[in-house]
């Protein structure tokens, strides 16, 4: 027996259902969360030069006039750092107006931030090399702010049995509107009144740039065409692998260091936030921010009623030691507690050799 969960943006009102802990806990379902966390450090750099050698269709024949037109973009324009700040070309294809590509590399970088629409920077940024250029920066820049979109909200992992009656210090009854337990007799009065319900929508966290991927118009590309697109649906950021990362209750001020964990599986911390394949930072999270007000959890071990997380309705993040704003000694270092909470429920389900799987 058991109950399904369901993870909670509160603030920002968006939600992921998943199944039961005692199976989801031992699967990787939660090693995603990461990714919603942690901010990225940087961008990754793109070398449109090697992305067109490496495509056979470079020496197409001069008939195919749009592997033409992106071969002339190829050998005229220079990728920005070359450019010195302003772009040279005397040449240029017949869809890119001349006029656009004498401006300054820095107009052309603003015209491409007024653009709202993302789908519509990554067509322009098709136009010519240094467009893409411009527009390969423009979109990781904004996938950098859509990544790590949760840092900092407050979360709570909801079991199918959790009664508005019975919330957590901090979590009011609004902050769960929209959300019912399981079978109950408000969500079937809801369903009653029909029109006269007041709906409220829980959408979905973003994973980008999974919503600018157009299958249909890729298959329209031609190989070349298709070896400059996928850079730019595709996300290149950098996050600082020779930091100490730490998962943060912003509320409380304590933290759990990755090192910790990755020490306990075994694990190589060469992945910063993202280190282990199925037990990382967002699986412990779990550990500590579920609520429901019946036990029911299916684990074989449940350390200190893990159903009433004491971190559960607080504010969280992933983020590297040096980044906290406070004194660290203000914080407190919780690991070592986590860590023994862990082995303990990995212990109970998967047995005394849990570790030696190297699968973690």
């Amino acid at each position: 027996m058991g109950q399904y969960w369901t993870i909670v943006n509160l603030d920002k009102r968006q939600k992921r259902s998943s199944g039961k802990l005692g199976e989801d806990l031992f699967n990787g379902i939660w090693t995603y969360l990461p990714t919603l966390l942690t901010r990225p450090t940087g961008i990754g750099s793109a070398n449109l030069d090697e992305i067109l050698e490496s495509s056979r269709f470079v020496r197409e024949r001069k008939t195919d006039k749009i592997n033409r037109t992106l071969k002339s973009c190829h050998e005229t324009s220079g990728p920005i750092s070359k450019c010195g700040g302003k772009v040279n070309d005397v040449s240029h294809p017949p869809f890119v107006s001349r006029s656009l590509l004498t401006l300054p590399v820095e107009i052309l970088t603003m015209v491409f931030d007024l653009i709202s629409a993302d789908v519509d920077v990554i067509y322009l940024s098709m136009a010519s090399k240094t467009l893409w250029y411009i527009g390969y920066n423009c979109l990781q820049k904004r996938y950098c702010e859509d990544l790590g979109e949760w840092a900092g909200d407050r979360l709570i992992c909801l079991g199918d049995y959790f009664s508005k009656e019975d919330l957590p210090e901090g979590v009011s009854v609004e902050d769960v509107k929209g959300l019912e337990p399981f079978g109950s007799e408000e969500e079937e009065e809801e369903e009653d009144e029909g029109s006269t319900c007041t709906y409220v929508e829980w959408s979905s966290p973003c994973f980008p740039p999974s919503n600018y991927y157009d299958w249909k118009f890729s298959s329209s590309l031609s190989a070349l065409s298709r070896s400059l697109y996928f850079p730019l649906v595709s996300v290149n950021v950098v996050y600082d692998m020779d930091r100490e990362w730490i998962l943060c209750n912003l509320t409380k001020h304590e933290y759990i260091r990755g090192r910790a964990i990755a020490d306990m599986t075994g694990t190589e911390n060469s992945n910063g936030p993202f280190m282990g394949d199925r037990l990382n930072l967002g699986t412990v999270l779990i550990t500590r921010i579920c609520w429901s007000s019946e036990l029911n959890t299916s684990l074989s071990h449940n350390p200190e009623n893990i159903h009433r997380g004491a971190w559960a309705g607080h504010r969280i993040k992933i983020t590297t030691v040096d980044k906290i704003n406070d004194d660290l000694s203000t914080w407190k270092d919780i690991s070592d507690v986590v860590v023994k909470d862990i082995e303990a429920i990995w212990e109970a389900d998967c047995g005394g050799e849990w570790k030696d799987m190297k699968c973690w």
